[in-house]
């Protein structure tokens, strides 16, 4: 209907119609109407809120009228939404405007045909793949991966957390994976109900390879049921969520769980944890056997100058970006920087045992230079060899 100053779009179905006491509630965020159908036909419960809102962008109406079918009669049930909105751009100010709708577009995201773990190489050089961060940003930013099949919900949780994140997206389970093997993210969070691979798969698989064993995952369902979410629990889910949520506490949950791990990065960090040998670690995890063995690796090479990141990331069969935010997020430390803290820390206990003159002990960690030596264990351990001697 077009009366020269409006745009009216009415649209009506023929389905089981929708309850008077529901109609108030269609346009709030998360909220479903309860209906007959199967739970794989239902939405977020996002759809409308964002139509209210785009219309309500453009200075426009929309109003819902519907009638309940009523079983065993001949009574069809219907419902109707009717959006108004007014004609030419009078209303709208300039930075309403958006001239260029390429920037509307959503971008397709990588999918691969890589099986999941496959993508380090023996000589340490990192894979390049379209659409990931690069890995200089990798390395140094907290990255949050965000799983979700539902465009809207997506986009969503991305908003909610990109001012304090860098926000990776995956389409499913398969593609969340894969992702999460290629850029060891800091945290993700997760839908349960996906195609090709469901949250419990996700959280299985990646809880059981060493490249991202460590890594937080939240799970967050339509399913409220106590059993539903032991299952998640118990596969290995670090937290849980039932839609609808309170985006506030999804951030406080993500803070938190970030906070843990900086916790664990001050234990394995702390130099009585660098050497095997000097404490035992419980080997009941798999982050603990990796790091148990990273220090095998170092200790095999301590003496050598010349043992670079290259050779550390072929012996522990990762790529550097894999290793170093393996090691990142376990200790606080980069792939580089750790090994020269394994290295002062077995000469800061040599020095206390008094194995020999600082300079002998310099060299047989792999230091070329004592005086690089010297400036490097006071960097470490905020004093010089010399002061440690006496």
């Amino acid at each position: 209907e077009n009366d020269q100053k409006h745009v009216k779009i009415k649209i009506r179905d023929n389905g089981i119609g929708i309850a008077k006491e529901e109609i108030p509630k269609l346009f709030d965020r998360f909220y479903q109407v309860d209906s007959s159908f199967t739970r794989e036909y239902e939405g977020t419960g996002i759809g409308l809120a964002l139509t209210k809102e785009l219309v309500e962008l453009h200075h426009g109406s929309i109003q819902v009228k519907s009638r309940k079918a009523v079983a065993g009669r001949s009574c069809s049930g219907w419902t109707e939404f009717s959006v108004e909105l007014p004609l030419g751009r009078d209303y709208l100010k300039d930075e309403d405007i958006i001239k260029d709708v390429n920037k509307l577009i959503e971008p397709e995201l990588p999918v691969h045909d890589e099986s999941f773990f496959s993508h380090y190489k023996p000589d340490g050089q990192t894979e390049t793949v379209p659409g990931l961060l690069s890995e200089e940003i990798q390395e140094e930013k907290t990255i949050i991966l965000v799983v979700e099949d539902n465009y809207d919900m997506r986009q969503y949780i991305k908003e909610s957390l990109d001012s304090f994140y860098l926000v990776e997206e995956a389409v499913n389970g398969e593609q969340g994976v894969r992702k999460a093997g290629k850029i060891i993210p800091d945290l993700i969070i997760s839908d349960m109900m996906m195609p090709k691979m469901d949250g419990n798969e996700l959280v299985r698989i990646l809880k059981n390879e060493e490249t991202t064993s460590h890594i937080p995952i939240i799970l967050l369902t339509a399913k409220a049921g106590h059993e539903d979410k032991l299952e998640g629990l118990e596969t290995g889910a670090d937290d849980y969520l039932t839609k609808p949520f309170d985006i506030k506490e999804l951030q406080v949950r993500v803070k938190n769980l970030i906070i843990t791990r900086k916790k664990l990065q001050e234990k394995y960090g702390k130099p009585e944890n660098l050497l095997p040998g000097i404490k035992d670690l419980k080997l009941n995890s798999i982050d603990e056997k990796f790091m148990f063995r990273v220090a095998q690796v170092i200790d095999k090479h301590i003496a050598e100058e010349e043992f670079d990141i290259e050779e550390f990331c072929s012996e522990v069969a990762m790529s550097r970006t894999q290793l170093h935010r393996k090691l990142k997020a376990l200790t606080g430390k980069s792939a580089s920087l750790y090994i020269r803290s394994v290295k002062l820390a077995r000469a800061k206990k040599m020095i206390e045992e008094q194995q020999g003159i600082i300079s002998e002990i310099a060299y047989s960690v792999g230091f070329s230079s004592p005086a690089y030596f010297t400036r490097c264990f006071k960097e470490e351990f905020g004093y010089t060899p010399s002061e440690l001697k006496k």
